[in-house]
């Protein structure tokens, strides 16, 4: 459904369909949605067509929040975003956090690049961690298609790579991404 200010889902379930106890609340409105995302036809994306597919739009400059709630304080937690359209216009937009990278992604036919916000941790009384999408400046538009909520406990030196993609660059060159 429409992603409204205060729009809550409520318990979302984990990987194994477990009930997590794990909150997500849109702080602020978008503008609409849209199913006019740059799909790949056999599911070969970072997500399945039916995440590319479609999602909520925003045209202001202003950053648009979104909460984790109810996430353990013990634990860290990483954050990927995709977005995705069918569309040669610049659909850019800056992912922040308190206390962490921002990254940047462009929504422009994209099946397989992520933005990331890493090592969060979680405070407040609803032991949450809120997260900002910006569009960017020079971009008329921004795009967010789907969201993945990573937790892992800290003792863990290093994750393996889940969304992982080698691209050719040229001869002897490669792209990760």
């Amino acid at each position: 459904g429409f992603a409204f200010a205060g729009k809550q889902l409520l318990n979302l379930k984990d990987e194994a369909g477990n009930s997590s106890g794990i909150s997500i609340r849109i702080e602020d409105n978008w503008a609409a949605t849209f199913n006019l995302g740059y799909i790949t036809g056999n599911n070969s994306g970072v997500f399945t067509d039916s995440v590319l597919k479609s999602g909520i739009v925003f045209d202001q400059g202003t950053a648009r929040r979104i909460s984790f709630i109810g996430l353990d304080p013990s634990k860290k937690y990483n954050v990927a975003f995709i977005g995705s359209v069918n569309s040669g216009i610049t659909a850019a937009a800056d992912y922040s956090a308190t206390g962490v990278t921002t990254s940047s992604l462009n929504a422009r036919y994209n099946q397989h690049q992520l933005a990331y916000l890493n090592e969060m941790t979680p405070g407040g009384p609803t032991n949450s961690i809120m997260v900002n999408v910006t569009k960017q400046f020079s971009s008329p538009v921004t795009y967010l298609n789907g969201i993945v909520l990573e937790e892992y406990t800290d003792t863990v030196a290093v994750m393996n790579p889940i969304h992982l993609f080698v691209e050719p660059k040229d001869k002897t060159g490669a792209v990760l991404t």
